[in-house]
């Protein structure tokens, strides 16, 4: 089942949603990454969006509900840093659900800093805040 603080609507995910919200953001020039078993079963997903001008945005993340708490969506999340550093960029943001406490103490641990909030975003209300993690900032004049 997928996890209902991933929609602005509230609207109940169900397999033909959650697969035109696939080809509409591979459409959109998004990126996926799955962490799996051995077996192939994807445990996890990372959505990431990499744009020259805008930069380099972790749209979603997700993880099955029996694997949460493992580590997994840490790992997803590193990867994207990864990524953005290895691409150049100074920075990588996100936005999360304020209610979506896992996820927020998850960046945070991870050195992403909350940089501005949008107020009642999502039908029931609640607030999405935007965070972001900076990389080195000098890194180009120190060469």
């Amino acid at each position: 089942m997928y996890a209902p603080f991933l929609s602005f609507t509230l609207k109940p995910f169900d397999d033909d949603l959650v697969a035109n919200w696939f080809r509409s953001h591979i459409k959109g020039g998004v990126d996926y990454y799955a962490a799996s078993e051995a077996g192939g079963r994807i445990l996890g997903i990372s959505v990431v969006k990499i744009d020259p001008i805008l930069g380099f945005e972790l749209l979603g993340l997700v993880v099955r509900s029996e694997h949460h708490r493992q580590g997994i969506g840490r790992k997803l999340v590193e990867n994207a840093v990864g990524l953005a550093q290895q691409s150049g960029f100074s920075a990588i943001y996100t936005a999360v659900f304020a209610d979506n406490k896992a996820m927020l103490r998850l960046l945070i641990g991870l050195d992403f800093i909350p940089v501005r909030m949008t107020h009642r975003v999502r039908a029931d209300g609640a607030d999405i805040m935007y965070l972001k993690k900076y990389f080195t900032l000098y890194r180009n004049v120190l060469k």
